[in-house]
């Protein structure tokens, strides 16, 4: 049933995507709308879907499997970075930079949320607000000392005033002390962050329409890339959350946000450090195409051996 659910919501977020392609081709969304449409997703939109998705009581048990997710998630991304290491040592030093940050860092947010929600709704939201407490932290440390081999501090303090990890912080609040918002904020949140959605696809497929495609398909490094990303990590992370008995919820949230293809601030890394930024563009490209099948694929596992 979360398969077929999935698959029909893949099937609708890739025709969402395709509005966003035509529009970016037909030049409705130019470039520069590109970035805005992004700064709006990224410091409003967002923000308002995390503060709802924890305006709910209190509950010792979301409190103790919130912290197993962010537990959770710093695990994740270690054992990424080792696997990462030991995969694509032999790569050239540019190359390997990005396949070791593709590895590392999914697509948990513009695209990972949306899909969540999908399958497991606002509860589903709450912990994927909380998985990427642990993403953003790590993406401007540990992603920073990926391309450069060394820590940028200032980039990393501002990390802790993104709108994502505030939005969190509110929620959290209200969450703990159970703060009801009055009808009309609340309302206000939830349909000003339904726009999430929506938005992240159509940000997603007007990017992909810059894309050159007879490059995209050419090597073997960009399959070897996103099959790590969207088949083997998942596969040992809903593994491992088996055999340790966790939440069923907590499971497939983690696992989706393991799932999702190569995030695409890999091409922004790539060109803000002076790396092939078109070997970034079609990892991100091709994981985001083979996911709509991978996708559905882990759930069917999920439905098998965890619900």
């Amino acid at each position: 049933m979360i398969s077929h659910i999935l698959a029909e919501q893949i099937l609708i977020l890739f025709m969402i995507m395709a509005v966003g392609f035509i529009a970016r081709r037909a030049n409705i969304i130019r470039v520069e709308m590109t970035k805005g449409l992004s700064d709006l997703l990224l410091n409003i939109t967002l923000p308002f879907l995390i503060i709802t998705s924890f305006n709910s009581r209190f509950s010792q048990t979301l409190l103790v499997n919130g912290g197993v997710v962010l537990a959770s998630t710093f695990a994740v991304h270690f054992v990424s970075y080792v696997l990462g290491k030991l995969l694509f040592f032999r790569y050239p030093s540019g190359n390997r930079k990005i396949l070791l940050f593709a590895t590392v860092f999914s697509n948990c947010g513009f695209m990972g949320i949306p899909i969540v929600e999908s399958v497991f709704g606002k509860l589903g939201v709450f912990y994927s607000s909380i998985y990427l407490i642990g993403f953003n932290l790590l993406v401007w440390t540990l992603g920073i000392i990926i391309f450069t081999e060394k820590a940028d501090r200032q980039t990393a303090r501002a990390t802790l005033t993104n709108p994502g990890i505030i939005a969190v912080l509110i929620g959290t609040v209200l969450f703990i002390f159970s703060i009801p918002l009055p009808a009309p904020i609340i309302k206000t949140f939830s349909l000003v962050g339904s726009m999430t959605t929506p938005l992240s696809m159509i940000i997603i497929g007007a990017t992909l329409a810059d894309c050159r495609w007879k490059e995209f398909f050419s090597g073997t490094a960009v399959y070897y890339g996103s099959l790590t990303r969207l088949v083997l990590l998942p596969l040992i992370t809903m593994g491992t959350m088996i055999l340790l008995q966790l939440d069923p919820t907590v499971i497939g949230v983690c696992v989706l946000s393991v799932a999702m293809p190569v995030a695409a601030t890999t091409v922004m890394f790539a060109e803000r450090y002076d790396s092939d930024t078109l070997f970034a563009s079609r990892l991100v490209f091709l994981s985001t195409i083979l996911s709509a099948v991978t996708i559905p694929g882990l759930m069917i596992l999920f439905e098998i051996f965890v619900v």
